[in-house]
């Protein structure tokens, strides 16, 4: 984990480091709260509550780097994350905890996700499963959202994120877990925007330019 984090900061000083002619790339940070659920997540914690619990809330953060020219029609990103999913049962609370490296396609208006982590934890309050337990998987998560370029520094969207969960014993579980979170955009690093640019931006008034 140190060594993680020490190549991501020395990644991001790189950035700052070199000269914005050369580099051409954005950096930013997508953080996110919404509603989430985990379902058929009995097959992990031993606990039947976990086949069809309630809603939870679901937070995610993502540091994302989009190396290709801004204004082009469609980018590619790439990112690191890190997502919670939860739900609840009658008695019990589910969590899943995943760090992961993210895919992105990224349009004007509309962005595609896809990512993968080997790095699952799990918590449940009525199981074996402590806080942070590692569980032996392969996390799969896709990813659409909806994009309210607002000015060149700061965005918002609107986000779904679905899971899929492989376990190394076999099976899949949660056999389906998903959140929906309001998205804000802060850019470490932009580009700017360019004098007779044919992109724009949507505005702090009017979303998508339709009339509140």
């Amino acid at each position: 984990m140190k060594r993680a984090f020490g190549a991501i900061l020395s990644f991001i000083f790189i950035l700052i480091a070199t000269p914005k002619n050369v580099r051409g790339v954005e950096l930013y940070l997508d953080t996110g709260v919404g509603l989430s659920q985990l379902r058929g997540s009995d097959r992990v914690f031993g606990n039947s509550e976990g086949i069809s619990p309630s809603l939870g809330f679901g937070l995610g953060t993502l540091l994302g780097l989009n190396f290709t020219n801004q204004f082009r029609p469609i980018q590619l990103h790439l990112g690191l994350g890190y997502r919670v999913f939860t739900s609840s049962g009658d008695t019990s609370q589910f969590s899943f905890q995943i760090p992961y490296g993210l895919l992105r396609l990224e349009t004007y208006r509309i962005y595609w996700s896809a990512g993968i982590s080997p790095y699952v934890f799990g918590t449940d309050t009525q199981s074996a499963i402590t806080p942070s337990s590692k569980i032996d998987s392969l996390a799969i998560l896709g990813q659409v959202g909806l994009l309210w370029r607002v000015v060149p520094f700061f965005h918002l969207a609107l986000e779904g994120t679905v899971l899929w969960n492989s376990l190394q014993a076999g099976g899949v579980s949660p056999r389906f877990a998903w959140d929906g979170a309001f998205v804000m955009r802060f850019f470490i690093i932009e580009s700017g925007r360019k004098k007779g640019s044919a992109r724009n931006y949507d505005g702090w008034r009017y979303p998508f330019g339709i009339r509140l």
